[in-house]
């Protein structure tokens, strides 16, 4: 009885120590998500030096749910890169990796797996390169659809006559509320060195575009991507009127960012990528 007793103990124990370790890990996580701005990412590339293997694919998989794209979460064994990958939507993982395999077989030391999950091991020096790859080689067609709400897809170019269109002739209507547009490949441009800048202090963001701005509430997860020139806005466009000048300005319900923003080293590793595969 003492026997059972004492195994019992041990066992809720080791769940205990086994559910704080994944707690700790999925704090790590989110926290790569943000430093890095994976967001906008096909599929998540993560690297957490210092969890136990034992729990990479329940991190990758609640990755995967959480952010609704494929996940794959890696730590160093020594000598390389130990991942594991959990799918979403109808992305076929071991295919994906196949089609990698087959533009960068140097990627990889070994991997496995099916539609649903995968194990890998890759090289420390390569994990950038199959991070750009995944992205690359990831079927679009195969992710769930975005759910955002709009009302009318419009061009960043059409944002100025948008605007007086909806000063002058209010098309929705007072009583209405404000159309919705999704704006396609939204272009920030740099403004004291950054692209996202802090607007107040409840997660306030401002984007600076050609001939627009953009503004943004509660979203403190989108300043972390200072690094992002492109994206995908959701919102409501109308004019803001400062020192008696009109400015078209979106007010965003939703942000999705779609690319970092080029620097000369990125240009000078693409150089350098292009000429040894010739």
């Amino acid at each position: 009885m003492q026997h059972s007793f004492v195994s019992s103990f041990l066992i809720v124990e080791e769940n205990q120590k086994r559910k704080d370790s994944v707690a700790s890990a999925m704090e790590k996580a989110n926290a790569y998500i943000q430093d890095e701005c994976l967001y906008g990412d096909l599929v998540y590339s993560i690297y957490l030096p210092d969890i136990n293997e034992g729990i990479l694919g329940i991190i990758a998989g609640r990755i995967a749910e959480q952010e609704k794209v494929p996940a794959f979460v890696f730590t160093d064994n020594g000598t390389s890169f130990k991942g594991s990958g959990r799918t979403y939507g109808d992305i076929h993982l071991k295919n994906l990796l196949d089609n990698v395999n087959a533009v960068d077989p140097d990627i990889f030391i070994g991997y496995g797996g099916h539609d649903g999950a995968a194990g890998l091991s890759i090289k420390k020096e390569k994990f950038q390169d199959f991070r750009l790859e995944m992205n690359a080689k990831c079927p679009t067609t195969a992710l769930p659809t975005n759910d955002n709400f709009f009302d009318l897809e419009i061009e960043e170019l059409d944002i100025p006559r948008i605007t007086a269109e909806e000063d002058a002739f209010n098309p929705s209507g007072k009583a209405n509320e404000a159309l919705i547009y999704k704006i396609k490949n939204y272009r920030g441009l740099p403004y004291m060195g950054k692209i996202v800048n802090k607007l107040g202090e409840n997660g306030g963001f401002k984007i600076i575009g050609q001939n627009s701005t953009v503004v943004g509430f509660n979203n403190p997860e989108l300043l972390s991507c200072s690094e992002s020139s492109e994206f995908e806005i959701y919102g409501t466009i109308s004019y803001n009127y400062f020192k008696g000048k009109a400015m078209p300005q979106i007010t965003a319900v939703d942000i999705v960012p779609l690319r970092k923003k080029e620097t000369s080293t990125d240009f000078a590793n693409l150089i350098a990528k292009m000429a040894s595969k010739r």
